[in-house]
């Protein structure tokens, strides 16, 4: 629906700020154009926070306590491979 709406009025206004106003990508709306599917390359808002959460869970949820930021990311990296080993990234 979005993409439609943007198509119908690709002579009037800009595509990026159409895209923006909207929060679609405009990969994905040409990607909508040329009749494919948007391919993605990053995980969705909720995907991210679903990852946090998860090595929240996992520190017991400790905050407030300096982390190292090495051992964040290879926690995330941990869950992130999860994620795209079980397809549900998508």
């Amino acid at each position: 629906m979005k993409y439609a709406w943007i198509n119908a009025y690709d002579k009037t206004f800009a595509l990026i700020d159409m895209c923006a106003i909207l929060d679609v990508s405009v990969g994905g709306y040409r990607a909508w154009k040329r009749g494919g599917t948007p391919g993605r390359k990053r995980l969705t808002d909720a995907q991210t926070l679903a990852v946090i959460r998860a090595i929240h869970v996992e520190l017991k949820g400790a905050d407030g306590k300096p982390m190292d930021m090495a051992y964040f990311i290879s926690l995330f990296d941990q869950h992130l491979n999860e994620l795209i080993k079980n397809k549900s990234w998508k």
